[in-house]
């Protein structure tokens, strides 16, 4: 009964179903979207990374780590840390803390042999004090001086606002709901970049060249009024968030 209102729902806005890949499945059995996995458990709907993306995931580290055989352990935290980062921030509005921990220990065992794999001759106790570091309570961090590689547990649970069940971002009467609903939402992405944040808020939002909402899944690029080589400073009066296609056409006019 549901899937024909939602082949309407798509044919009045020029969009089609795919049969291939649109599935009916059991809500006890669940199903993979968008790397989670969607499950009752015990009475209550769990959404969760699922167990493909989690193997990619760590494919992926183990990947990194093998071409890094020889790297200094500077650089290797340098190249991980935007890997664990992005990754725990996609997942961290879910229930992701057991996975979170199960992956946190598998690449702790990656980075020690990695690293007894440089010092075939060191004792452990030596390859411990060299490579690791006690760090807020926890022990075993990968750390050189002061560069830390971060862990999926530091990444706590941020909670999903669910949308209002009544809500259509399709009818404009919703319009100002879902302009909040973006504006928090982006809040919390710039968290801890004030400049790109007042940026945001001071253009209200919307890409000055074709005046369309800037989001985390748009992306946005910083762009220098007048350029740096002409003498142009970083000071916000000379910035300006853009879509990085307005960005790359505006330079193309130029």
């Amino acid at each position: 009964r549901v899937k024909p209102l939602v082949v309407q729902f798509l044919a009045n806005r020029g969009l089609v179903l795919s049969e291939k890949k649109t599935t009916i499945t059991h809500v006890a059995e669940g199903f993979d979207f968008l790397g989670w996995n969607v499950r009752r458990f015990n009475r209550m709907l769990l959404t969760q990374p699922s167990k493909k993306n989690v193997k990619t995931f760590m494919t992926k580290i183990s990947d990194t780590l093998r071409a890094m055989r020889t790297a200094k352990q500077e650089d290797v935290i340098y190249k991980l840390t935007p890997m664990l980062r992005g990754w725990a921030n996609y997942h961290r509005s879910q229930m992701a803390t057991r996975t979170f921990a199960k992956c946190d220990h598998l690449i702790w065992q990656m980075l020690w042999r990695w690293a007894v794999r440089r010092h075939p001759n060191k004792g452990k106790r030596w390859i411990k004090q060299r490579y690791f570091v006690s760090f807020k309570g926890r022990d075993w961090r990968f750390a050189e001086k002061d560069k830390i590689l971060p862990v999926l547990g530091e990444f706590r649970k941020r909670t999903h606002i669910k949308v209002q069940a009544e809500s259509n971002p399709y009818n404009p009467a919703f319009d100002e709901y879902f302009t909040k609903r973006l504006a928090r939402k982006m809040d919390t992405v710039l968290t801890g970049r004030r400049k790109l944040r007042w940026l945001w808020w001071w253009q209200e939002g919307l890409c000055p060249i074709c005046l369309q909402k800037i989001t985390r899944d748009t992306g946005w690029h910083l762009h220098h009024r007048v350029k740096r080589s002409q003498g142009g400073s970083d000071v916000l009066t000379n910035l300006v968030l853009l879509h990085p296609n307005c960005h790359q056409q505006l330079h193309v006019n130029e």
